[in-house]
C-alpha cells in the first residue's frame, strides 16, 4: 500500500462522512411505522450518530459510541454492525493531535476530522442541476 510505503508514521484515518451514509444505508425502517413516523424515527438515529465524534475527547468519544451500540443493536443490528466496523479507525484524529500537542502545535479538531469536503461540494453541485 502506498500509504505504508511513503507515509508509514501517519495514522489511517476512515471519513466519518462516509461511515455515517454506510451506517444510514443500512437502518431498516419498522414496518408498523406510517410514513411521518418512518421519517421521525430515522432522523432520530441519523441525528443521535454524528454526536459520537463531537467532542473533545476522545474517551468520551468512545462512551457516547458504545451507549449508540447499546441503545440501538437491538432494533438496527445491520447499522450497528456497520458503524462498529473500523470505528476505531475514524478516531485517529485524537491520535493525530496529541501528536500535534507534543510538537507544541495547537490544531483544532474541526479541522483533522475527515468529512470530505469534496463530498459536500459535490452535493452542493448536484443540487444546482437538479
Amino acid at each position: 500500500m502506498a500509504r505504508q510505503t511513503y507515509c508509514p508514521d501517519v495514522p489511517l484515518q476512515r471519513c466519518i462522512f462516509h461511515k455515517l451514509r454506510n451506517l444510514i444505508r443500512d437502518l431498516v425502517t419498522p414496518a408498523d411505522l406510517y410514513s411521518l413516523s418512518a421519517r421521525a424515527y430515522r432522523h432520530s438515529i441519523v441525528d443521535e450518530a454524528p454526536l459520537i465524534w463531537q467532542t473533545t475527547e476522545e474517551p468520551e468519544a468512545w462512551q457516547r459510541y458504545h451507549a449508540f451500540c447499546t441503545k440501538w443493536n437491538e432494533s438496527q443490528p445491520k447499522a450497528v454492525r456497520t458503524l462498529q466496523r473500523d470505528f476505531e479507525l475514524t478516531l485517529s484524529f485524537f491520535q493525530v493531535r496529541a501528536q500535534a500537542v507534543e510538537h507544541g502545535e495547537d490544531w483544532p479538531l474541526t479541522f483533522l476530522r475527515t468529512t470530505s469536503h469534496l463530498e459536500r461540494e459535490n452535493r452542493n453541485f448536484h443540487r444546482r442541476f437538479r
